[in-house]
């Protein structure tokens, strides 16, 4: 009976602890993990990117996530702000943590595995953590399931283009989710000579001859809108120009790397292999 009565009363602490939380999520990907493994209903409030599910953007938002301010936090009462290392500026976080409102950050991801890591992290800190578990194997079991139907042979090459950076398309390289989701969806990453991002000028387009073009659909008004983008200089005389191969996708399941990451890297390759599998057919 001691023990019966010890983890009743355990249990209704977590019951409470549960119910009387209120977090502040910093960063989408943090957020949609909390609501994926059933934390949802403990947001009190977002930061800007934090726009899936569609109900979280009924939540008050607290600004972009690197570029906060305390008192917007603080107006929400929080119990704790969750996010990660983007977080920022340092100084409001501290004035946050002087408020005593406890603040989480955990590790950006940078690769997959890190991704999911950051997952668990989040699923163990809402203490949802067999959620987390199954919400990790269930993305394993999608990414095991797309190698398997990815087409064999050459693997088209893909540029990722994100902004017009003075004039000049601004690609991905090395080192970023558009990197880990190209891979992911069985293509190469035609900026892997670069790490992180770089403003490309016509004659390096033309060099790295990608066969496809990638877009994030937030990135396409900056660009001049869809007919636009395989006119940018030297995007004509690539593959990709020629055979005007452009994939736009929207961009937090693109470059989120959260719980639909599986569901992005699907759509990506079912993009980018479209002409090898109606041709294979």
């Amino acid at each position: 009976m001691h023990k019966l009565a010890a983890f009743l009363l355990a249990l209704s602490f977590a019951t409470t602890t549960a119910a009387t939380e209120r977090i502040v999520s910093l960063g989408a990907g943090v957020t949609e993990t909390l609501y994926a493994v059933g934390a949802g209903d403990r947001i009190v409030g977002v930061d800007s990117s934090s726009r899936w599910p569609l109900r979280a953007q009924k939540l008050p938002q607290v600004g972009y996530h690197r570029t906060l301010g305390a008192e917007g936090i603080l107006a929400l009462n929080p119990t704790r702000v969750l996010g990660t290392t983007q977080a920022g500026p340092p100084e409001a976080l501290e004035k946050i943590r002087s408020a005593k409102v406890p603040v989480t950050l955990l590790p950006e991801a940078t690769s997959l595995e890190s991704a999911l890591s950051l997952m668990q992290s989040v699923a163990d800190d809402a203490g949802k953590s067999d959620e987390g578990r199954a919400l990790i194997a269930s993305i394993r079991k999608q990414l095991e399931r797309l190698r398997d139907q990815l087409p064999t042979g050459e693997r088209p090459r893909v540029l990722m283009v994100l902004s017009a950076h003075g004039g000049s398309p601004l690609a991905a390289g090395r080192d970023t989710a558009a990197d880990l989701m190209i891979a992911l969806a069985g293509g190469i990453n035609a900026g892997n000579e670069f790490t992180g991002f770089k403003p490309l000028s016509a004659e390096a387009v033309i060099k790295l001859a990608p066969q496809v073009i990638a877009v994030p659909d937030h990135a396409l008004p900056m660009l001049g809108g869809r007919d636009a983008v395989l006119k940018l200089p030297g995007f004509a005389d690539t593959p990709a120009g020629r055979e005007q191969r452009l994939v736009v996708m929207d961009s937090l399941l693109l470059l989120g790397l959260g719980p639909r990451l599986a569901d992005a890297a699907t759509e990506l390759a079912l993009a980018i292999h479209a002409r090898k599998t109606a041709s294979a057919e």
